[in-house]
């Protein structure tokens, strides 16, 4: 199942508001419900240097945050794991 441009809408004004990028998304273990994963990031100096996320994205908010200070490749890792199930 794919992510609704409504809730792909939501998200992404969400995240602006707060200042970070979404660099992915996907549906959880809950899409019926429209629960969905997010990885995203809050630059801090130069390429890779930053705050990377994952949430869960559930009733209009984010949730449940696993945060990595300059560290991509475990927020990666970690989004690719996730599934909230």
């Amino acid at each position: 199942m794919t992510i609704s441009t409504k809730t792909l809408t939501a998200i992404t004004a969400k995240a602006a508001a707060i200042g970070v990028a979404i660099l992915e998304h996907k549906p959880s273990a809950y899409v019926a419900d429209d629960f969905h994963i997010v990885l995203a990031y809050k630059p801090k100096g130069g390429y890779n240097y930053g705050e990377f996320v994952t949430w869960l994205w559930a009733n209009g908010a984010f949730h449940n945050g696993h945060y990595y200070t300059d560290d991509f490749k475990s927020a990666k890792q970690d989004f690719a794991e996730r599934n909230e199930n």
